[in-house]
């Protein structure tokens, strides 16, 4: 069964490491510690220039990923207006209000300022009590196709997704890919410490460690 495996990169580097290994897609992002921050736009720019698979870039300036205040948005709009400009498959994007509500005005606010560019929302998902209720704020976004999530909703999810994909995160073992490839319609799986040096997300991605995993899944 076919599959798609996206890789999260943290340097030019990383990325074409990941596309030597076979990797489906890359996530750009910095800081992985922290969940994942915008990379610099000179990254972006290379990184696109010389990777032949897609890539799509991470915006986002607080850990947290909360609201941000006024000074914060306008930098997120910059700086989504000015990677979006990019040959670039895509941004990924998600941010929640204080009370740990979808916050829609700055999705809508980063969606308007590229409006041809498609989104990934990201794991912020998983912290939403009511995932349907926002799954159908989402698909109202002719711009996201896709929603990444963790193992806890993904059978929950999987078939009220459609037509926006899920991709699978979170920490994947070997197990979890087969069971998903038997079990649901996902068919893309995103991974980020699996494919670095002894496992740690300071460590740099490895084509020898994407191959792997992918033979793994495959077996």
């Amino acid at each position: 069964m076919s599959f798609l495996l996206e890789v999260i990169a943290s340097s030019c580097e990383d990325a074409l490491e990941a596309e030597q290994g076979g990797a489906g897609r890359v996530e750009l992002c910095i800081s992985l510690q922290q969940g994942g921050l915008t990379p610099p736009l000179a990254m972006v720019e290379e990184v696109v220039a010389r990777l032949t698979i897609p890539c799509r870039a991470m915006i986002c300036e607080n850990p947290s990923y909360l609201t941000p205040d006024s000074a914060e948005l306008n930098k997120l709009i910059t700086l989504t207006k000015e990677i979006s400009a990019l040959p670039i498959d895509g941004i990924v994007i998600g941010f929640a209000t204080p009370e740990g509500q979808l916050d829609l005005k700055t999705l809508e606010t980063l969606a308007d300022a590229a409006p041809a560019t498609r989104i990934t929302f990201h794991r912020i998902f998983e912290t939403f009590t009511d995932p349907f209720s926002v799954l159908k704020q989402l698909k109202s976004f002719q711009q996201i196709d896709r929603i990444l999530l963790c193992r806890a909703i993904w059978n929950r999810l999987a078939i009220a997704a459609s037509p926006v994909r899920l991709i699978a995160g979170g920490g994947l073992r070997e197990e979890d890919f087969r069971y998903l490839l038997q079990n649901t319609t996902i068919r893309e799986f995103h991974t980020g410490r699996a494919v670095r040096d002894d496992g740690k997300a300071d460590g740099k991605v490895q084509a020898l460690l994407v191959r792997r995993l992918i033979e793994a899944i495959q077996a």
